[in-house]
């Protein structure tokens, strides 16, 4: 048995009252943290950030603060990433410790009856994703309820992504759903933990595709051409932006183009960040770093700790018609998916013989992460037309930001609003890729997309990973 008791954190300040919820759960022990986890740890450790999920919830009518804890303790309980701590070894590594009991504390914010609830919620946010999670002494899940008029009107949930990704979210609240409302499948045993998991990697059959992976990813490093983004003479500050393109024609064009929904258009994104770069700024073939979910893996669909790994794959797609570029686009992204599960530590090895065998690092400074929801559902009704979205391209919006902090030197993410618009999110290094070069990225998509939907025939629909991938 292994319990850990709570202990204050930076984390719990300004509640005017706390409820201890106490947890128990299966499995307990200890070990080398999975691939995915040793990922986003590298990343965290980096950005120190624990780049947190979450935010503010409205609470339904009749639900009680002691519904809210009861959810706490269904999150804890059932997932073991929620009642996994770190400690590090006499190397400084860290390692996984996994309780199978302990307490949580979920804070309570009264609001004076004149203020307004959902304000205080997002300040709460606010200052939880500005404090870092103590992994040692802390639970990677913090909530807690805002109290207006003695009722809990919200819920602010912040977890760290060390705990989950975007996808682990949507199975847990799945889950959360299914067990409130009764039904078998909130009551199933959760999926493999991250410290099963970590053993199962570890065995023969994980490592010969890890080595398989690493082959792949040799051969690519050897063939790029080691320079992506060279330094600029741009030292404005603020140095780390982030530019968003709010695209209602690009929904439109996306669901025009590949009418068969989820997963389909992923390659067209990934044609047009290729083809808008090179066109931006005269870097091709591209050198792209994919992030793949790998719960498409025997056994992983229901996990919801951190699954994601970088795929690697190489696109050469300035000269070639559009239709060309997205066919070539979904093979390169299918071996990038199928060469996605390894030993990141190994990988970190294999970059730094590349880099001495060539004298230099290859820059894999540029990436590409579709966060859109993998099952999100075809919508009914006939394709746009042309004019629709052409007449679409006015509602678009642009605007910056800046960032504290930014270890690549271009991100693009796609995400969207069903039945409203795309959303591409650019991160950048302003010293690699100007304010202005990320702009016309963006826009550059945006037209590439809209201009083959308007003048060419439906493309192909994309095979999806669980088919095409071994």
């Amino acid at each position: 048995m292994v319990e850990i008791a709570p202990q204050p954190t930076a984390a719990q300040q300004e509640f005017s009252d706390r409820v201890v919820v106490r947890f128990e759960g299966p499995g307990c022990g200890q070990g080398p943290l999975s691939w995915g986890q040793w990922e986003i740890w590298d990343t965290m450790r980096k950005t120190a950030s624990s780049l947190p999920i979450g935010g503010v919830v409205a609470v339904r009518p009749g639900r009680t603060v002691q519904d809210i804890a009861e959810e706490l303790r269904f999150f804890l309980s059932r997932y073991e990433s929620m009642r996994t701590k770190v400690r590090f070894d006499a190397n400084g590594d860290p390692y996984q410790v996994l309780a199978d009991r302990g307490e949580a504390v979920l804070g309570i914010v009264d609001v004076d009856d004149a203020g307004d609830p959902l304000q205080a919620g997002l300040r709460l946010e606010e200052r939880w994703r500005a404090v870092q999670f103590d992994h040692e002494r802390e639970w990677p899940i913090r909530m807690a309820a805002v109290r207006h008029r003695g009722v809990p009107t919200h819920v602010v949930v912040i977890v760290s992504h060390f705990a989950t990704d975007g996808v682990g979210v949507g199975i847990m609240v799945r889950d959360l759903r299914a067990w409130q409302a009764g039904g078998s499948a909130g009551s199933r045993a959760a999926a493999m933990g991250p410290l099963e998991l970590a053993r199962h990697q570890r065995e023969p059959s994980a490592m010969r595709q890890s080595e398989m992976s690493l082959r792949y990813w040799d051969r690519l490093l050897r063939k790029a051409d080691p320079v992506r983004f060279a330094p600029g003479q741009d030292r404005s500050q603020p140095r780390y932006m982030r530019t968003d393109l709010d695209s209602p024609a690009l929904y439109l064009a996306l669901k025009r183009l590949t009418p068969g929904g989820a997963g389909a258009d992923m390659p067209v994104l990934l044609a047009a960040y290729a083809r808008a770069t090179a066109r931006v700024t005269g870097i091709s073939p591209s050198l792209v770093r994919m992030t793949v979910n790998n719960r498409f893996r025997a056994g992983l669909a229901e996990v919801s700790h951190p699954l994601c790994l970088n795929g690697l794959l190489m696109l050469d797609v300035a000269q070639v018609s559009f239709a060309e570029a997205v066919e070539r686009a979904r093979a390169a992204s299918l071996h990038g998916m199928k060469y996605a599960y390894y030993n990141p530590t190994d990988l970190y090895r294999l970059r730094a013989a590349v880099a001495a065998d060539r004298g230099c690092e290859v820059d894999l400074g540029m990436l590409f992460n579709d966060q859109r929801s993998a099952d999100r559902l075809e919508e009914a009704g006939p394709p746009p037309t042309p004019e629709e979205i052409s007449a679409a391209l006015s509602g678009h919006s642009l605007r910056r930001e800046p960032m504290a902090l930014f270890i690549e030197k271009l991100m693009v993410f796609a995400r969207d609003v069903p039945g409203e618009f795309v959303r591409l999110s650019a991160e950048s290094d302003r010293r690699y890729v100007s304010a202005r070069e990320v702009e016309q990225i963006l826009l550059s998509m945006e037209a590439i997309v809209v201009q083959a939907a308007c003048n060419s025939a439906v493309l192909a629909d994309a095979p999806r990973p669980e088919s095409a991938v071994s």
